[in-house]
């Protein structure tokens, strides 16, 4: 999304970071046998947040910006797919970058968790 910033994307919560990699399967998630890794980790470092309201041009001068100023290693940007969470950038080029610990990860499978539920039919 924001292809002129040295960043990496996070998501503020395991949910988002499910349904934005279900945007970007090849096939219907219901079947997908493909697993992707979902992970997590915790950085401590103060959070700066993209003013709410800005168009998308905006949006991504006010990265930009960020990214170019160095003045802090995290970023949230409201999720334009889920605007309850936070896409959390985090600029590779900031000095502290080399701190932030390795993700912590387990495998993710859409075809484990997007089925009918076998006891569906009974309390319909």
């Amino acid at each position: 999304m924001f292809a002129r910033a040295p960043h990496r994307a996070f998501a503020s919560e395991a949910g988002l970071a499910v349904l934005v990699q279900q945007r970007y399967l090849a096939e219907p998630a219901e079947t997908c046998e493909t697993p992707f890794d979902l992970g997590w980790t915790e950085i401590a470092a103060v959070l700066e947040r993209v003013p709410d309201g800005l168009d998308r041009a905006d949006t991504i001068a006010f990265v930009d910006a960020w990214a170019n100023s160095g003045r802090g290693l995290l970023l949230a940007v409201r999720s334009a797919v889920l605007p309850e969470a936070d896409v959390i950038l985090m600029n590779a080029d900031h000095p502290a970058a080399g701190t932030v610990p390795p993700l912590t990860v387990r495998p993710f499978r859409f075809a484990q968790c997007l089925h009918r539920p076998p006891m569906l039919g009974r309390y319909s």
